[in-house]
């Protein structure tokens, strides 16, 4: 974070803008800079935001610094404020009358000496000023002209990603919109967001590109992307154009093992995309088909390369799997076990399926019995214990896959 701060301050005088909006994903930090003219200044803060006191830090001013948060005014500010003064008093039958207000309650006394306690009405505060913004004063203990640096987090800055997947053409569109929640207005702020894995403990950080705009990271560390928001963002929320392109995909039916049983029920729906063409934030994912809404899943961060696999992001209608396992047999050296996969075709066309199992750790003379053939399995030699089998069922067919193994005692 130390190294991000320090950039920024720096992009500061590039881009011309005296504060930062720096929004994560659940919270915003402020940036900015000030060049004090005397030995006290003031920092006006965002209006309406919730500001956290202790996380107000101001860099680069003499020791001695003392610094005090006041917040915006309100009614009870503003009694608070005129204790011992006098003030207005409009009742609500119409009379109009100068009093001394005693206690911030209200408590009011009027010139013959009578106390009014929380009287009907509204108050008029004379000759007073209303603090609309909350406000920073920093207070250095001699003048001081060198300019400084000051950080403060926000809450209600907020950002998130949601895209929809949808087969078009047997091919996948990858449509993006990154949602900007900001509960206070960010007023002439230049806004950027980041993308990071904050407090992960790992440099593993995919960058956002606003495709429409044309946006390039304005910050780049091992660990984050930084990206300015060229479109001017208001209180509320903002949706911005991601991306919105063609991917070349798969998709895959898979039998696992681990989700069916003695009865039959839908194959998982894979995608699977060879080559990311572009980098995507992480956000939840809708999946269309053939114009239908056809299941939800979600992604972390991905990177442009990338080969990237969606995991039961829907389950089939027309293609349904169930598996069982038998002891077949005990001798006094090994357990022999048969496990029979039926996959179910209701629809008229062909289609692959694979099967995606595990095998019990030791199993040893593992025959594969399918589509009229007898062979041995090799699993592969980086996961000894995987089970990848490729079968190809007709239409309206069921086809019967049986796997025998052995388990030494």
């Amino acid at each position: 974070m130390k190294r991000l701060l320090i950039a920024v301050f720096l992009l500061l005088g590039i881009v011309g803008f005296s504060e930062i909006l720096l929004v994560y994903q659940g919270f915003g930090y402020v940036l900015g800079t000030k060049s004090p003219a005397s030995s006290s200044f003031s920092i006006e803060l965002p209006r309406g935001a919730w500001i956290e006191p202790g996380s107000i830090i101001i860099s680069g001013v003499p020791e001695g610094t003392k610094t005090r948060y006041l917040p915006e005014d309100d009614l009870k500010s503003l009694y608070d404020r005129n204790v011992g003064k006098e003030i207005i008093w409009n009742f609500e039958d119409g009379r109009s009358e100068r009093m001394l207000l005693i206690d911030p309650t209200p408590v009011l006394r009027d010139s013959e000496g009578n106390l009014f306690y929380a009287p009907r009405g509204q108050p008029v505060f004379m000759n007073e000023t209303f603090r609309s913004n909350a406000l920073l004063i920093v207070e250095m203990p001699k003048p001081f002209t060198d300019e400084v640096s000051y950080t403060y987090r926000v809450d209600g800055a907020t950002w998130m990603t949601r895209y929809a997947f949808r087969w078009i053409d047997d091919q996948l569109h990858v449509t993006g919109n990154i949602v900007v929640n900001l509960s206070f207005s960010p007023e002439d702020r230049e806004i950027m967001l980041v993308s990071a894995n904050l407090g992960m403990g790992r440099a593993v950080t995919r960058s956002l590109v606003l495709a429409d705009l044309e946006s390039v990271p304005d910050v780049v560390t091992t660990d984050m992307r930084v990206y300015r928001i060229e479109p001017r963002l208001t209180e509320g929320t903002n949706i911005l154009a991601y991306v919105s392109r063609y991917v070349d995909a798969e998709k895959r039916y898979v039998l696992r093992g681990s989700s069916v049983y003695s009865t039959y029920s839908g194959l998982d729906i894979d995608i699977l995309i060879d080559e990311l063409p572009v980098d995507l934030a992480p956000g939840s994912v809708e999946i269309w088909d053939k114009g239908f809404l056809s299941g939800f899943t979600s992604i972390d961060n991905l990177v442009k390369g990338d080969s990237v696999i969606l995991s039961g992001v829907a389950k089939s209608i027309e293609l349904q799997g169930r598996k069982t396992t038998i002891l077949e047999s005990t001798d006094p050296s090994a357990y022999e076990y048969s496990v029979h996969y039926w996959i179910k075709n209701l629809s008229d066309d062909s289609h692959e399926v694979i099967i995606d199992d595990s095998l019990p750790r030791g199993a040893q003379d593992v025959m594969i019995h399918a589509m009229g053939k007898e062979y041995p399995y090799e699993a592969p030699s980086d996961i000894p214990d995987r089970l990848t089998l490729n079968v190809i069922v007709g239409g309206e067919d069921v086809e019967d896959v049986r796997v025998t193994y052995t388990v030494r005692r």
